[in-house]
This record gives C-alpha cells, sequence and structure tokens, in this order.
C-alpha cells in the first residue's frame, strides 16, 4: 500500500528507498532539467498556440516515412505564485481571443460527454475547443484521475473513447469546419476526436506532479518548463515595462521533414541531448515544422528544460 510522507508526495513515487544493511537508505528522488529565463516563457507559449495550425507531420528516415503521432506542441508552464503565469495567459487570450479558451475547471463527465436520462449523448466540452488553445490555469491533479486518464489519451492523439454500461441513442456528428473534429455514440461506446492545444499552468512543483504514474504520464506528454523572475524582472513588471512577445507562427496544415532536415536535426540531438531522448526529438520536429528553420537555443531549451531524471542519494538512517 502506498504511503504519503508529510510534504504530500507518494513515498513509492516521488522517492524511491531500499534499505542496505540496516545502516543506509538509498534515496531516489526525480529532478526535473534546468530553470528557464523569465523571456523565454512567451515563446514557449507561441510555439504552442502556433502548433494548432498543424495536422500531419511526415518524416523521411532512413528506413522510410515517419508520420508523427500528433503534430501539437503542447505545454506544462510551472512557476511558484505571485511569477505571472496568469498575465501570460491573458496575454495570449488577449491578442489571440479567436484562437484561444479558458477553462478553469473540468469534470470528467463534462469532458467526454454524459449521458441523459433518455439516454441521449450531451456533446462532450472537449469538442468545443476544437483547433484552437485551450489554456488551464492553476491546474491540480483531479482526486480520482478520471479527467487526466481522458486527458492522456486527448493529448497524445486527440481522440478518446470511452464504454458506457447503459442504452443510449445512436448519435454521430462531424464538424464541417475545416479541423475534422467529431464525437458518436453507438452500443454503449463514446467516442471523440477533437484537435487542439494544451497550455496548463501550475504553482505546484513538478515532483508533486509527476508523484503518481498518471501525473508522470501527462508530464511526459507535454513540453515541460518551470521558471521563477528575477528581482529585476518583477521591478520591470511593477512598472509596466516589461512586454509579453506572444507571437503566432505561420505553418503549414501538413509539413514534410526530408532526409537532408531529418539529419540535420539528428546532428543537433546529438550535440544536445546525450541520452537521445525520443520526446526531445519528436519536440525539435514540431519546432523546426513550426519555425521552418533550425534554432539552438530552442532545442537546448526541449533538451535540458523538460528533461527528467532520477538521482540517487546516500542517507543515513
Amino acid at each position: 500500500m502506498t504511503q504519503v510522507n508529510e510534504s504530500g508526495f507518494s513515498e513509492s513515487d516521488s522517492e524511491r528507498s531500499v534499505s542496505s544493511l540496516g545502516k543506509k537508505r538509498e534515496k531516489w528522488s526525480l529532478e526535473f532539467g534546468e530553470k528557464i529565463d523569465f523571456k523565454d516563457v512567451g515563446f514557449v507559449i507561441s510555439l504552442a498556440h502556433s502548433s494548432r495550425k498543424l495536422n500531419t507531420i511526415i518524416v523521411e528516415t532512413e528506413g522510410g516515412e515517419r508520420t508523427l503521432n500528433r503534430p501539437y506542441v503542447h505545454a506544462f508552464i510551472r512557476a511558484p505564485k505571485h511569477n505571472f503565469k496568469t498575465a501570460h495567459a491573458n496575454a495570449l487570450l488577449a491578442k489571440f481571443p479567436e484562437s484561444t479558451a479558458r477553462i478553469d475547471h473540468v469534470t470528467y463527465a463534462g469532458l467526454t460527454g454524459t449521458v441523459t436520462e433518455k439516454g441521449e449523448l450531451v456533446m462532450p466540452d472537449i469538442v468545443r475547443y476544437r483547433g484552437r488553445t485551450v489554456v488551464m490555469d492553476e491546474t491540480v491533479r483531479d482526486r480520482h484521475g478520471e479527467a487526466t486518464r481522458a486527458f492522456l489519451q486527448l493529448l497524445e492523439n486527440n481522440s478518446y473513447s470511452r464504454k458506457i454500461g447503459r442504452a443510449m441513442k445512436r448519435q454521430s456528428f462531424t464538424f464541417d469546419d475545416g479541423t475534422g473534429a467529431w464525437y458518436k455514440a453507438e452500443d454503449g461506446l463514446v467516442e471523440v476526436y477533437s484537435p487542439f492545444v494544451m497550455i496548463m499552468l501550475s504553482m505546484y512543483s513538478l515532483t508533486y506532479t509527476a508523484s503518481t504514474p498518471l501525473g508522470d504520464a501527462l508530464l511526459d506528454r507535454m513540453f515541460t518548463i518551470q521558471y521563477e523572475t528575477t528581482r529585476e524582472q518583477r521591478d520591470l513588471m511593477r512598472r509596466g515595462l516589461f512586454k509579453f512577445q506572444i507571437e503566432d507562427f505561420n505553418c503549414s496544415r501538413e509539413v514534410r521533414i526530408t532526409r537532408e532536415q531529418y539529419q540535420e536535426l539528428l546532428a543537433w540531438q546529438d550535440m544536445i541531448d546525450p541520452q537521445l531522448n525520443p520526446r526531445v526529438l519528436d519536440n525539435m520536429i514540431r519546432a523546426f515544422a513550426i519555425l521552418q528553420r533550425h534554432d539552438q537555443h530552442v532545442y537546448e531549451l526541449m533538451a535540458n528544460a523538460g528533461r527528467s531524471k532520477w538521482v540517487k542519494e546516500d542517507e543515513e538512517k
């Protein structure tokens, strides 16, 4: 049975301990990558928001063509309170109101659709956000994990399905707006497809979010960054001199990465990512598809900021 320590973290997940001869304990701590500069937060948001325009990324590898499972850059942004996370979200929403949406709380039933007493499916909330960037402010783990499980499917391939153990009317609806979104209910099975980009903001530590398998899997599907403002940056903010740089990059709906371009990406990864993390490479590919150019600073952000690893420390009992 998993026990929770005083900090609220599960010792079996956020810390791993093994007794050794009754004298020492091996303590494993989950550490995340470097904090990024406050100035880079707007760029990460811009990259994520721009990725909503993508539909397909095809990569020409030595072994043949590969299509990325998803073209989108979902972002998880962590910073302590009073560090202007919401200010960034407001800047995005103010500049691009038509292509963004804010949700402060979402239920599992609302997210995936619920069934009325008459057996009719209520339209899932997630299809309302099709083709847009969704901002969730002050994200916390849901108590039982149902909404997180749904997000795991949706963030990976923009679709979700679940079996409902009751009779329902057959329904099917496809949105004729170029997004390809649809939902249907048949024989107790609810299926949803809705392409969107997610930006989650949280003041809770990444260790806390990743302290359960579900939370760890959620972060694994997102470009995870953390930051903290300096005194000088807070001074600029209070004087109204800091300008949020939120952009919307132009990119094609379908992008093909040539074999030569892919070899260049592999060379960049060799230089900045010794572990050859496949998630880092996929994010590098997405960044190239959006920017249509190589950018060392962006690649280093993706390799260093989002990296996590287990670190062993020996402690006397």
